[in-house]
């Protein structure tokens, strides 16, 4: 069973000038500019929702991309929207905020899911584990726990919702 479910986001300079709360309204702004680290994911998902190659500018490193961010030389940064809200919480929501991406509610938009891994034919052991996950998940205890770590409603319920189906 899935224990997280964690979404793309963007770091934007605070008050997000270009409005920009998607892949899609990224592609949409001709001169919008988005930073992403190479070799991630969201390089992919952009690309995949419409973004051009000129669009994108790619770093090595997340403060290369933060200070280009600051800079203006790019108008946002994907990462997950989890860890652009740690980011944006460290550096100064004065200054760059996180903006979690707007989902169109499309059965094949689904968030990118987590869980536990276990050696191959130990299915008593995975039966157990996920006896005692549909229980605990979506608890006030599990959400108290997570909510320590930055994971809120949209990285939990729908690992919560997966479940119960």
């Amino acid at each position: 069973m899935p224990v997280w479910a964690i979404e793309d986001g963007f770091l934007v300079q605070a008050g997000n000038p270009k409005s920009l709360d998607s892949y899609e309204s990224v592609a949409r702004h001709a001169n919008a500019r988005l930073g992403i680290i190479a070799g991630q994911v969201q390089h992919l998902s952009a690309r995949a929702k419409g973004v051009r190659d000129e669009q994108i500018r790619l770093f090595d490193q997340q403060a290369e991309a933060i200070a280009a961010l600051q800079s203006g030389e790019i108008d946002a940064y994907a990462s997950t929207a989890l860890g652009n809200r740690i980011v944006a919480q460290r550096v100064g929501v004065v200054r760059i905020e996180a903006v979690a991406h707007q989902s169109n509610a499309r059965a094949d938009d689904k968030p990118p899911m987590g869980a536990f891994s276990f050696r191959r034919g130990n299915r008593a052991l995975v039966d157990a584990v996920n006896q005692q996950l549909r229980a605990y998940l979506g608890s006030a205890e599990h959400r108290q726990r997570m909510a320590r770590f930055g994971l809120t409603e949209r990285e939990i319920d729908p690992v919560v919702l997966r479940r119960e189906t």
